[in-house]
């Protein structure tokens, strides 16, 4: 299925099963000399697809993705004769999506490219209209781009490789949606079947994506990026960018009921309500990195798809947290 997510212009995303293989079937553009960007666990089955064309495989597990890496590949894309006339098919997590989006942004005049996101969570909660960032080696976020793909092909076979945390990690984003827009949505979340509807899932949180650009909602669009979140503050955050979503919202819902319906729902995802979190150590980072005027956009939900937003600084948020840790929430 093709669904239309209403920028300016209209954005294509791909959605299905089995349709990588099929990629250059939904692509309407030229792409006579193409290259391939492609997370390490996904290399073979690329290289069965696509013989053809070049790929370039990025072990994350092996090599931090920053600035130097960029660099690295560059040089590569280079030595081995690709040109600006190139489409760029970037295959991977929401790590490989920003890194391939720099490339497409900077090597030589600029790339076209195809972004095929392979994680629960990069596919339902896709960049489509927000920077990304990449880190140098003493600095986070030092560097940003914000170069849109020509098409998004999300093929839901790349999530039967997750492990249950990845995997769990892009249903937190659907769940903040359920919780703001769609009561139907947090039952389907709910249901002992909720991974055979993953389509579906996906399908309805793209839709509610698209609905973020209305300007009535427009306080809201920047609580989806993961690059301005709390996550992007501490090296060693312990939670994924779905689960701090998830995590930021907590201390301010207001319903009981929707609490309790949340923590039976995330318990079984393996979310722990209670995590180890050293807020000392915390606010020491906030002085350190003098963030104490960097404030965090918070939603007070107070009861299904009724909720307002809140801007606090990060020690008042972090007070928040903590107190609300201590009461058990």
């Amino acid at each position: 299925m093709e669904i239309k997510i209403c920028h300016n212009p209209a954005y294509s995303v791909i959605l299905g099963q089995n349709i990588y293989p099929q990629l250059f079937d939904f692509y309407n553009g030229e792409c006579s000399e193409v290259v391939f960007l492609v997370d390490a666990a996904h290399y073979q089955k690329t290289s069965e697809f696509f013989t053809q064309y070049p790929i370039f495989p990025i072990d994350q597990s092996c090599q931090p993705i920053n600035i130097d890496t960029l660099a690295k590949l560059a040089i590569q894309l280079k030595q081995s004769g690709i040109s600006a006339a190139a489409l760029l098919v970037v295959v991977g997590d929401e790590k490989l999506q920003g890194l391939g989006t720099f490339l497409a942004a900077t090597y030589q005049t600029g790339l076209r490219f195809i972004a095929v996101p392979t994680t629960t969570y990069s596919q339902i909660n896709p960049r489509i209209n927000s920077p990304y960032f990449l880190d140098s080696p003493q600095e986070k976020q030092l560097f940003g781009s914000q170069k849109p793909a020509e098409m998004i092909l999300s093929d839901i076979d790349f999530l039967s490789l997750l492990k249950e945390k990845q995997f769990h990690d892009g249903l937190y984003v659907a769940l903040l949606k359920a919780l703001l827009f769609d009561q139907q949505l947090l039952e389907t979340l709910e249901h002992p079947q909720y991974k055979q509807q993953i389509i579906e899932i996906i399908k309805v949180s793209l839709a509610y994506k698209s609905l973020l650009n209305n300007p009535e909602y427009s306080e809201l669009r920047h609580l989806f990026n993961p690059d301005e979140s709390i996550y992007r503050l501490w090296p060693n955050w312990p939670f994924a960018p779905g689960e701090t979503l998830f995590y930021q919202i907590l201390p301010f819902i207001e319903n009981r009921e929707i609490l309790s319906r949340l923590k039976n729902l995330t318990s079984s995802w393996g979310f722990s309500l209670r995590p180890t979190l050293d807020f000392s150590k915390m606010s020491e980072e906030i002085i350190k990195k003098k963030a104490t005027n960097q404030s965090i956009s918070c939603i007070i939900i107070k009861d299904y798809q009724k909720w307002s937003t809140i801007s606090l600084e990060l020690g008042e948020f972090i007070s928040r947290v903590q107190k609300n840790e201590q009461s058990n929430w």
